[in-house]
């Protein structure tokens, strides 16, 4: 087992006192790195700093990354440390968690080129808040020769999002409906995002969601909100920062068959001639370039003549229109 050092730097102004901010930090931290299924412990630490850090701010540093100065976002400094922790996952992948990783699960294969590709793998997987133990799952053996993307495809989460919340139930079907068209106006992708009840785990105005298998910081709704009114845009951006993980097999496939009811024949020839798989790491390429899936039919079109080379330019794919409504990440 790997060891990380997590150190967080706070003002003597926070609004909240370095004990009880350093044990929400290491509840939250041990509950990511057990939902991503990294091989490391990290070791965390609050240091209050009387000078330095600009106001209404606080630093995060992991492992032997430079610290990242962030400022405080809405609630609180409580709340934004473990949201700061969240975003900077990719940043507990380091060389030795690695090499633990694949000596443990393929301890015949160390060169350094396989290591390369482990690395690759795993930083893919955290991208997509996709845990190590669905590797052993979908890819019980090495593939020769590695393609990542390839591997990538054949693992999945039974479902993308959820959400859990302790309300009413009035309250989570309004945020339900409204998270759907947000979502697919922003990326172009049919999520199914459900919404549980919750009244025993959580108290009364606090949600939490989960993107694939890494649960989020438990949010606590802003006094006097309502609880459409804070879930919704923190659950839109929550998945807009991370929306790598609405791509996948399953997703592109609602996706063709739903053209597929107006389009019978488009449908049947992409799904023969490009094929899901290389349908999905298209779209990949796509929505990591920021473009959103909205004029999907046009895309399916491009795809089929393309299919030769498959190696396009994402932005010369998308119509004028598309790429003026792509969201800001």
């Amino acid at each position: 087992m790997s060891i990380a050092t997590v150190r967080i730097c706070i003002r003597e102004d926070a609004d909240q006192n370095a004990d009880s901010i350093e044990i929400a930090a290491r509840e939250y931290v041990a509950q990511l790195l057990a939902d991503l299924a990294l091989p490391v412990q990290a070791e965390l630490s609050v240091v209050v700093y009387g000078e330095g850090l600009p106001e209404c701010s606080f630093s995060v540093a992991i492992d032997k990354h430079p610290p990242k100065v962030l400022t405080i976002a809405g609630k609180s400094i409580g709340a934004s440390i473990p949201l700061a922790l969240y975003a900077q996952r990719r940043r507990f992948v380091s060389d030795e968690v690695v090499a633990t990783y694949a000596a443990q699960r393929w301890p015949e294969a160390q060169s350094a080129e396989v290591l390369a590709k482990v690395g690759e793998l795993i930083e893919a997987l955290v991208d997509r808040n996709i845990g190590l133990k669905r590797v052993a799952e979908f890819l019980p053996n090495l593939s020769a020769p590695w393609k990542v993307f390839e591997m990538l495809s054949k693992i999945h989460t039974d479902d993308t999002v959820a959400i859990t919340v302790a309300g009413a139930s009035a309250e989570v079907a309004r945020a339900w409906k409204n998270l759907q068209e947000r979502v697919f106006r922003a990326t172009g992708l049919l999520c199914p995002i459900p919404i549980s009840v919750e009244n025993e785990l959580l108290a009364v105005g606090e949600y939490q969601v989960r993107v694939n298998d890494v649960h989020l910081p438990v949010q606590v709704v802003a006094r006097g909100a309502k609880l459409e009114d804070d879930l919704v845009p923190f659950v839109e951006h929550s998945i807009l920062r991370t929306r790598l993980a609405l791509v996948t097999c399953d997703s592109v496939r609602r996706r063709v068959e739903f053209v597929g009811k107006e389009a019978p024949v488009l449908a049947d020839q992409v799904t023969t001639r490009v094929g899901i798989e290389q349908l999905w790491i298209y779209f990949t390429s796509l929505v990591t370039s920021g473009v959103p899936l909205l004029d999907f039919r046009r895309l399916l079109e491009l795809a089929i003549l393309r299919a030769a080379r498959f190696r396009p330019d994402p932005q010369s794919l998308v119509p004028t229109a598309s790429r003026s409504s792509v969201p800001a990440s």
